[in-house]
């Protein structure tokens, strides 16, 4: 069905073209505006149509057609977001608050393949890697998660996916004695996310707060660079550029320390072979 999708995908992007031309006169013709709309939405449905028959044929003939459509209900990110996908290479931006609800295959009314931060067990973190594969190369990307998503081994999948080739900013948050949001009884972190050729990442300090300073929270967020103390697993929250600084210095100490260890070693090995 190659041809029959590529043609149908030259007829949606010939759609888009008109509608947009429609909107941009300021809808000065309702009736040609309506008619535009309505032929978008029919090409859309077509190729949305064509490609579940794909997708059927490749993996589920032996359901019903119907019955299948109704329980795995398949999504097109091509097809629905057309001109988004096909000519801007993606989204600008993705931002959101993802659901915080684990996943357990065995229970599970779907299936998840080819995710990367399938052992991650949750949604926000199934979230966030579709996010990155929706982006275009130039998309930012910020949502607001459970700060077990940048300090839990087991999330280490999830934290390689918004470090690695990024800028990333992460800020932190307690939610005692206020909370960023009601129903939202965790630590939170939001996480701001692009592209970039070297990854760096910029960490807060945990944030805590009574409700009456809330309207200033986010005017004294302070990041601070921890691309080089990030293990996996965790990524530091510091508070100041006096403890990353003492770090770095404590780091110093140890190289210096262990070249010097290396060195006696070495002059012991020499007086023993002479």
């Amino acid at each position: 069905m190659k041809e029959q999708i590529l043609e149908e995908c030259d007829l949606v992007s010939r759609a888009f073209q008109r509608f947009k031309e429609i909107q941009l006169k300021g809808y000065e013709n309702k009736k040609e505006f309506t008619k535009a709309k309505t032929e978008l939405n029919n090409r859309l449905d077509k190729l949305a149509g064509n490609l579940n028959k794909i997708l059927y044929k490749q993996h589920y003939e032996s359901m019903d057609y119907e019955k299948w459509l109704v329980t795995h209900q398949p999504f097109h990110w091509f097809a629905e977001f057309y001109e988004i996908i096909n000519d801007k290479n993606g989204f600008d931006v993705v931002i959101g608050n993802p659901p915080y609800v684990v996943y357990v295959a065995s229970s599970a009314t779907y299936r998840l393949t080819d995710y990367k931060t399938i052992s991650c067990s949750n949604l926000y973190a199934y979230c966030i890697e579709r996010s990155f594969k929706i982006m275009n190369t130039k998309g930012k990307f910020s949502m607001i998660v459970p700060n077990s998503s940048i300090s839990a081994d087991k999330l280490a999948p999830l934290q390689k996916l918004i470090t690695n080739n990024k800028l990333t900013w992460i800020s932190n948050y307690s939610w005692r004695p206020s909370k960023l949001f009601e129903g939202a009884d965790m630590l939170l972190a939001i996480i701001i996310s692009t592209s970039s050729v070297k990854s760096k990442i910029n960490s807060s300090m945990y944030h805590k707060w009574y409700n009456e300073f809330r309207d200033y929270l986010f005017d004294n967020i302070k990041y601070h660079n921890t691309t080089n103390h990030f293990i996996e697993g965790t990524i530091p929250k510091f508070q100041s550029y006096l403890f990353t600084s003492i770090l770095e210095k404590q780091k110093e100490f140890q190289k210096a320390k262990h070249f010097n260890q290396l060195f006696f070693q070495t002059q012991q090995v020499k007086v023993l072979l002479f």
